[in-house]
């Protein structure tokens, strides 16, 4: 990211403008929260590839939800819901059925774009975005946009988790001095 950054400011000037910056950060909002959750996953030395399907399914369904005339918690609340549902029938396969998180991830993400394409039979879904919702993505607070302020946060809380958490800690070093004779 701080590459390609140098680089887009030596090509074009105005890169470095604050409106620009802020329009990065609102269009990596979800790549950042997705990112987060899978280094927990790559830190216990195992892989999802179901990650960008479930999050999709997420988005259909929040946004089938407040299609319906759902306010923004029933809509928050239920992609929160799927998404741990989704996670803990993945952490199910991986622990305790021992398939390998590679094969046992692309199964579920491939159930999880076929639960899509039968909940909307193909069609977009779209519709009742509700104010208090966009507020989440294209609000702003003191200039500063919204996810900016999710970002943070949800950093700070990563980063005291990954680094002042014993268990954490511990379970990096297992699962490095599995994968390597160096550590």
């Amino acid at each position: 990211f701080v590459l390609t950054s140098l680089i887009f400011m030596i090509i074009a000037p105005g890169f470095v403008r604050f409106n620009n910056m802020m329009n990065i950060i609102r269009q990596i909002t979800v790549l950042f929260i997705v990112g987060t959750g899978l280094t927990y996953v790559l830190i216990a030395g195992e892989i999802d590839l179901s990650i960008g399907l479930v999050t999709g399914m997420v988005g259909v369904f929040v946004a089938g939800v407040l299609s319906k005339g759902g306010g923004t918690f029933a809509a928050v609340i239920t992609g929160i819901l799927i998404g741990c549902t989704c996670g803990l029938v993945n952490a199910f396969i991986v622990n305790n059925m021992r398939i390998p998180s590679f094969i046992g991830t692309l199964a579920v993400g491939t159930i999880a774009r076929g639960i899509c394409y039968f909940y909307t039979k193909g069609s977009p879904v779209f519709g009742g975005m509700g104010e208090s919702f966009l507020w989440f993505a294209q609000g702003y607070i003191w200039k500063i946009p919204v996810p900016a302020f999710l970002i943070g946060g949800l950093f700070l809380i990563a980063f005291y988790h990954l680094n002042q958490r014993s268990e954490e800690r511990r379970v990096g070093k297992e699962c490095r001095s599995r994968w390597s004779p160096y550590h």
